[in-house]
């Protein structure tokens, strides 16, 4: 056999470009992309300054909520204490609401009074109870929220100069607002369940703690 030698041309190694040229234009490259950079993340930071300025801005008043005093009788036959997460906590709030206008009558003047008072407030008053069933039996006063409607008039967000048909709150209502007002019974009150709470369907009740652990 024949050896056969294959002569290969020399591989040819390419070195880097060090000319100053070339690290001057990698620098600024550099330096462009350090500078978008910081750009972004601050045009992200004002956008977010913005929207927490906004939000703010909009919902502040959603820390204080109005509510609404009321004396509950904890009536034995309603409340049982061997059930108490069966006992008619929204009757014994409409009895209390009915007690402080006694000339309301009629199914329709009772459903507008009790639209007052937020549909949360026998939650409330069923926590109260079954922290201290010792309640049962006597009269009690509790602060419950009214309605977001109510909450809303207060606040000033609807106006009572406007025509009956055109707001959310009738002028039935807007008197026994005043009425409860000169009684003395409807005060502004820090909403903490506003910072402790989740979504809801009763607006009045609704939070932002799913939305701060998210």
């Amino acid at each position: 056999m024949t050896d056969m030698t294959l002569d290969r041309p020399a591989e040819t190694i390419r070195r880097p470009d060090l000319s100053a040229s070339r690290l001057r234009r990698r620098y600024a490259a550099e330096m462009r992309f350090k500078i978008y950079g910081i750009v972004a993340l601050s045009i992200a930071a004002l956008m977010l300054a913005l929207l927490l300025f906004s939000i703010v801005s909009k919902g502040y008043t959603a820390f204080w909520r109005t509510e609404v005093t009321l004396s509950v009788y904890l009536d034995p036959a309603e409340v049982d204490p061997a059930a108490l997460m069966r006992a008619h906590y929204g009757k014994l709030i409409k009895e209390s609401v009915a007690a402080l206008f006694p000339t309301v009558e009629g199914r329709s003047q009772t459903r507008a009074l009790n639209d007052l008072i937020s549909g949360g407030a026998s939650i409330q008053l069923q926590k109260l109870v079954q922290g201290d069933p010792d309640l049962i039996g006597r009269t009690i006063d509790i602060d419950v929220p009214v309605s977001d409607d109510a909450d809303m008039f207060a606040k000033g967000f609807i106006s009572r100069d406007v025509a009956e048909d055109e707001r959310r709150i009738s002028d039935d209502q807007i008197g026994w607002y005043d009425e409860l007002v000169s009684m003395g019974r409807l005060h502004s009150a820090f909403n903490t369940t506003f910072l402790g709470t989740g979504d809801s369907r009763e607006p009045e009740l609704a939070g932002v703690w799913g939305a701060v652990v998210g």
